[in-house]
């Protein structure tokens, strides 16, 4: 255990002139053997094991040793370990944002896709399972997740139209959010299906908010599924589906109009309409803390 801990420190310390020449300090040297040899060590310290360290000290050091470490990292999504795939797939998220206009760092792969749609899955990261280090991580899969394929749709619509038919409830969700967001009309029989029942009152914070927009950008196809939904609706579910339908009939095109909109819905603080104006950049604004085992919608 303290040899492992040590070899971890040692992988920080070599990681620091990488960072400084990301800085600008000086320019980055190729990658020799020794720092190879200490980020595929780093890359097995991201497993679940009985040291509750180790992973989120290497999971800074790669993320310090950037270009260099995603090779080993691409590869690390084939693990067969459950937290070393996700804080694998998290590092390469983040180190992505740092490098928007690189093409090589930000261009997903299969695996990487198929990672980020599976960790739209219920497993409780970062809280996770007692001994799995993701729970004390800045690994959030779900959150982190969402708002990478918002970017990637039209590579992951095959993956995200098959988790429409996941037995985890919050995947499910989160697939039909995504697919809904993005304007997807022709799964809007599923989509309607999972989303309009978080639009009822219930003890999930924000998946109303989440799910509105979704369903108004699918467009006039969603109309007759809204109009079925008024018949037993619950008070929240009424305001929210005729919010809805009065956006896509009437869409708010002024100040006045907006300020109408949260006069008579007000359905949050921080904007008018929180259907017409969604922005799927934003999406800091909404906690993604759910209870465990949001609801699943069986679907046929």
């Amino acid at each position: 255990m303290r040899r492992r801990r040590i070899n971890v420190w040692f992988a920080v310390l070599l990681a620091v002139p990488m960072v400084l020449a990301r800085l600008g300090a000086e320019p980055a040297a190729p990658v020799d053997l020794t720092i190879q040899k200490q980020i595929d060590a780093l890359i097995g310290e991201l497993r679940r094991d009985d040291d509750h360290d180790n992973a989120r000290l290497a999971c800074d050091s790669l993320l310090a040793l950037g270009r260099a470490a995603v090779g080993p990292l691409k590869g690390a999504l084939e693990a067969d370990d459950h937290q070393q795939r996700h804080m694998a797939a998290d590092i390469l998220i983040n180190l992505g944002h740092g490098w928007r206009d690189d093409p090589v760092m930000i261009q997903p792969t299969p695996a990487m896709l198929r990672v980020v749609v599976e960790g739209l899955r219920d497993d409780n990261v970062p809280r996770g399972r007692e001994a799995d280090e993701l729970r004390s991580s800045f690994t959030f899969n779900a959150r982190n997740g969402t708002e990478y394929l918002i970017g990637h749709i039209h590579l992951a619509e095959p993956l995200l139209a098959e988790a429409l038919y996941s037995d985890d409830g919050q995947q499910q969700f989160l697939a039909a959010c995504l697919l809904g967001w993005a304007g997807r009309a022709s799964y809007v029989d599923e989509i309607a299906a999972i989303l309009l029942p978080h639009l009822r009152d219930n003890d999930l914070v924000s998946d109303a908010l989440l799910a509105a927009p979704a369903l108004y950008r699918l467009g006039p196809t969603v109309v007759p599924y809204l109009e079925s939904a008024l018949r037993s609706a619950d008070a929240q579910q009424r305001r929210i589906v005729e919010l809805i339908l009065l956006d896509l009939r009437q869409p708010p095109l002024t100040a006045p109009q907006l300020r109408d909109r949260q006069r008579r819905y007000r359905l949050c603080d921080f904007c008018y309409d929180p259907v017409y104006q969604f922005d799927p950049a934003a999406l800091y604004r909404y906690p993604f803390d759910w209870p465990r085992g949001m609801p699943h919608v069986p679907l046929r």
